[in-house]
């Protein structure tokens, strides 16, 4: 599911789904929090859409 993801954004799942704030993660990666909030929010939009294609798919069938 995540493999569409850019791979800063599949850590960035990655990291906050093991628990660690945005802060913790923004040190982790060598970036800032404002980057993480980016790479959160455009990772939730990507898989959305995702989410929303493949159900679309499978109603056209």
């Amino acid at each position: 599911m995540l493999a569409p993801l850019s791979s800063q954004q599949r850590l960035v799942m990655v990291y906050l789904s093991d628990g660690f704030t945005q802060r913790e993660t923004a040190h982790l990666i060598g970036t800032t929090p404002a980057a993480v909030a980016k790479a959160v929010a455009r990772a939730r939009k990507s898989l959305k859409d995702q989410v929303l294609a493949d159900r679309q798919a499978k109603e056209d069938r």
